[in-house]
């Protein structure tokens, strides 16, 4: 995978959360925008099949 492109979706995701007022919960151990980038980049890389992104 691009490096690039997973960190510019994180800060194109985080900014659009942030602009939108957005928080994560406190207790959580990542942030909301790190969950939808792994789904945004999982769509991208493996036409949105998981369960591919999990054998590779």
């Amino acid at each position: 995978m691009n490096d690039q492109v997973i960190i510019t979706v994180y800060v194109i995701t985080e900014s659009i959360m942030q602009a939108l007022g957005h928080s994560s919960h406190p207790q959580a151990g990542v942030k909301d925008a790190e969950i939808v980038t792994m789904t945004v980049c999982t769509a991208l890389y493996f036409r949105n099949h998981q369960e591919r992104a999990g054998r590779s």
